[in-house]
């Protein structure tokens, strides 16, 4: 299986080694990865900040530059919930309306994508500490993936893990 990941503008800056890191982890799964290196942002900033009129053509960029049938994987709920959830005010009944529904339908956040598709729980990572999980606002209220990152850090070989209620 070939996958498109989409690396959000904030972890390609400040936090390129997750971006790095999924794509080991995707490669390990057996998953063939393609990147777009001129991929930009998903417009969450702008569209947020009730700036839509420039947050459409960023949008409408990232529409154009996943234009397959391929899962798209984003190590962001946030920027996996502007596509699935936000482009829709963006971009329906639009030129691109069918083009949007392809990339929604296609688009995964990480750990949802490796629990609900590859059907993962077990990564066979170890790591002796304990942890603190908060569950991710976007994740839980925008995409309901409250489970999938519980069940993957459940099954790493000593970790303690606390605060997943």
């Amino acid at each position: 299986m070939i996958v498109d990941v989409l690396i959000p503008c904030y972890i390609d800056q400040v936090f390129p080694d997750t971006a790095h890191n999924m794509i080991k982890v995707l490669e390990t799964l057996g998953c063939g990865v393609n990147y777009n290196p001129n991929q930009t942002c998903c417009g969450h900033p702008a569209f947020i900040n009730g700036f839509w009129d420039e947050c459409k053509p960023v949008g409408e960029k990232l529409i154009k530059e996943f234009q397959n049938e391929r899962y798209i994987v984003c190590p962001s709920s946030m920027c996996t919930g502007m596509v699935k959830n936000n482009y829709q005010q963006l971009f329906h009944n639009s030129s691109l309306h069918n083009e949007y529904k392809s990339v929604q339908k296609n688009m995964y956040e990480f750990s949802d994508f490796l629990v609900n598709v590859l059907n993962v729980s077990n990564l066979n990572a170890t790591f002796a500490a304990k942890a603190v999980y908060l569950h991710s606002c976007k994740a839980v209220r925008e995409l309901n993936i409250k489970q999938a990152p519980v069940t993957l850090l459940n099954n790493v070989k000593e970790l303690e893990l606390i605060g997943t209620e």
